[in-house]
């Protein structure tokens, strides 16, 4: 029993001192490891830190290189501040836009005058009478339908004439208009070929417009002495007319200017011109000058019987034909009525209508198609 109790104080000597041996290593183990882990991040440090070394020595290695390399780089030009801006300054844009924004009003404005003050309608005839709307003359051969509504809308016009008030006794007419290009020329000139063809009379188709004729021109016609070679007194009536478009209408061409025209139309000479003319011709019609630019227009239409003033579409002024009229009326013009040109054929036949017929007219067809083929 002594001997048990022996070892059991033995054991527990031995299991004592094997737990604080255990004790002791695992501090020791604890410790070792705490400062493997200290070593670890201090390691990786020491790499970033070699790293940033290395760089730094690469890059004084390569300017050490680079001074040694003095004359590798060559100044080729002296650094010169630009003498204008890279960005120029917008002055001509700014320019043509203010110039645009200024323009816009002026723009409306036309447009308005275009719509508004002139004469699209042939209910804008500033108050005067109308007698007859004469579509345009088209480009092409005969016998189209443009062209049968074209001579139809001229031959309404002359039965027209004939049937107003303002008419009856008529031997004479001046074609007169405002300002150039309102068909007058043309007018006249189928006019006077309708006349013919109507009544088989003899008419006198004359060029009084002495600053820029035409009737030789559309006639294909020699100028001659013409008009104011019969005004001068130096060539007679008959020897001046042209007969050559047939024996019922005769063409007295303009002539060559020798005078002011002024001077050669005078109320005198104009008087003793028309007597002439009315005793050798049944009817007499004068394409005269524009009336605002010419004053020898109003002593034609105080010397002839009638005057028909002649508009044309999007081309007459309301303004310029009241300013017309009254000078008309003060010279004692005796004005028959209107005429409004330039209408389309299309709008001509949807108005008044297309009612064809065929007709062989030998002695005027030529004439019809030489006076209208240039107007």
């Amino acid at each position: 029993r002594i001997n048990q109790t022996l070892s059991r104080n033995q054991l527990e000597t031995k299991l004592t001192v094997l737990r604080k041996q255990y004790e002791e290593e695992v501090a020791r183990l604890e410790q070792f490891g705490g400062m493997t882990a200290e070593l670890q991040f201090a390691q990786a440090e020491l790499e970033v830190a070699n790293d940033v070394l290395k760089k730094l020595r690469d890059r004084v290695a390569a300017i050490r290189t680079e001074r040694r390399q003095d004359g590798a780089v060559r100044l080729l030009a002296s650094a010169t501040p630009p003498r204008t801006p890279v960005a120029e300054f917008p002055l001509k844009k700014m320019a043509m836009a203010g110039g645009a924004a200024m323009a816009v009003p002026f723009f409306f404005a036309l447009l308005w005058e275009l719509r508004v003050r002139r004469v699209t309608d042939s209910s804008m005839s500033g108050g005067l009478s109308l007698v007859g709307e004469v579509a345009r003359m088209p480009a092409g051969t005969r016998g189209t339908k443009d062209r049968r509504i074209f001579q139809e809308s001229v031959d309404t016009l002359r039965s027209n004439l004939f049937l107003s008030t303002r008419w009856k006794g008529t031997r004479s007419i001046a074609v007169v208009s405002s300002i150039s290009s309102e068909g007058k020329s043309s007018i006249a000139s189928q006019l006077s070929v309708s006349i013919a063809k109507a009544t088989g009379k003899t008419v006198l188709l004359v060029d009084a417009d002495l600053r820029r004729p035409d009737q030789h021109r559309l006639f294909g016609v020699e100028m001659g002495p013409g008009l104011s070679g019969v005004l001068a007194g130096t060539t007679p009536l008959l020897d001046a007319v042209n007969t050559s478009l047939g024996h019922l209408i005769h063409l007295l061409p303009a002539g060559e200017l020798t005078a002011s025209p002024h001077r050669l139309m005078s109320p005198q000479r104009l008087q003793a011109f028309m007597k002439d003319a009315l005793n050798s011709y049944t009817y007499v019609v004068v394409d005269t000058a524009p009336v605002l630019s010419a004053g020898e227009t109003l002593a034609i239409a105080a010397t002839v019987e009638s005057t028909l003033l002649c508009l044309m579409r999007d081309v007459s002024r309301l303004d310029s034909i009241r300013q017309t009229t009254r000078r008309l009326e003060a010279a004692g013009a005796k004005i028959v009525g209107t005429v409004f040109s330039g209408v389309t054929s299309r709008q001509y036949a949807y108005r008044y209508g297309d009612y064809h017929y065929t007709v062989n007219d030998e002695d005027f067809g030529d004439v019809g198609i030489r006076a209208s083929q240039d107007l």
